[in-house]
């Protein structure tokens, strides 16, 4: 459980996975081609496993939203750009939920490699609307 002031935190989300590589026919499914490329560019996690942070902040992203704004996402509706060194993530829609890009803004990541877990976070600034 989690609990956050009503007056500066209008959603939350949160996933725990393991610290483990993801499969490279599941990375295709979850990660977008972009983001795809840039983990290989980034070498501070092994791809699998920077693969599958991607996959938890994404799931963090829609437990966050989906009960604010009961809109489905799938995996290729967002993107995550994750900034590992800083321990946070910036959050993009694409074109098929254009409706929420103003959200991205609003969007807090936080994200976390441990020694067996990633823990990644999300909140939505303010009250929901």
């Amino acid at each position: 459980m989690a609990v956050a002031r009503r007056d500066r935190v209008a959603g939350l989300g949160i996933d725990l996975e393991p610290a483990a590589a993801i499969e490279p026919d599941l990375r295709r499914y979850v990660c977008t081609k972009r983001e795809l490329a840039g983990l290989a560019r980034r070498p501070e996690l092994p791809l699998g496993v920077a693969a599958r942070l991607l996959f938890s902040a994404k799931e963090a992203v829609y437990k966050c939203l989906y009960p604010l704004l009961a809109v489905p996402l799938a995996y290729e509706d967002l993107e995550i750009v994750p900034d590992v060194a800083r321990a946070r993530f910036a959050v993009r829609f694409g074109p098929a939920v254009a409706e929420l890009r103003s959200y991205e803004t609003a969007l807090r990541g936080r994200c976390r490699v441990l020694a067996e877990w990633i823990v990644t976070g999300v909140t939505l600034d303010g009250e929901p609307t």
